[in-house]
């Protein structure tokens, strides 16, 4: 009998322990992230379109690059390889 009692205290402490974990997070939810949330979302957001605009620039820029030194007919090439690569994902 003794130790059911000595498990239920057990248990009983580590519930006791869990509900101010519980509140502790909830209240450092509250108080911190939830004011701070709309403000964080939308500078990652932003931070994170102008990277992708940057980014999509410098490969255009490449690519446009690498095009103006190509002739004709190599470009021609290219996206003949092109296309049957593209044929080849969609069958297989």
């Amino acid at each position: 009998m003794k130790f059911f009692y000595s498990i239920q205290n057990a248990l009983k402490n580590t519930f006791y322990i869990d509900y101010f974990f519980k509140n502790f997070f909830f209240f450092f939810y509250k108080r911190i992230i939830l004011s701070n949330m709309f403000y964080m979302v939308d500078k990652y957001l932003a931070e994170k379109f102008f990277f992708n605009v940057k980014k999509i620039s410098n490969w255009l820029s490449i690519i446009s690059s690498g095009i103006s030194k190509m002739s004709i007919m190599s470009i021609i090439k290219v996206l003949a390889v092109v296309f049957i690569q593209i044929l080849l994902l969609i069958l297989l």
